[in-house]
């Protein structure tokens, strides 16, 4: 599997783990400034290496859960 597929699964796994199938929430966080990641993950993520930030951003928010 491509790298970039890999990540966006991860991604996507991830937001589903932390907020079950609450669309809305998902939708949300993936359009609104996230103060971690300094910028929006929308935007992050149209880019291999802001996806890759994206899901180690969404991983350790994993870890802490």
């Amino acid at each position: 599997m491509a790298p970039a597929v890999d990540l966006l699964l991860r991604a996507t796994r991830s937001l589903v783990a932390t907020m079950g199938q609450a669309t809305a929430n998902m939708s949300h966080w993936i359009k609104t400034e996230n103060r971690g990641l300094q910028g929006v993950p929308k935007g992050l993520m149209k880019t291999v290496s802001g996806l890759a930030q994206t899901v180690q951003y969404r991983d350790a928010a994993r870890a802490k859960v």
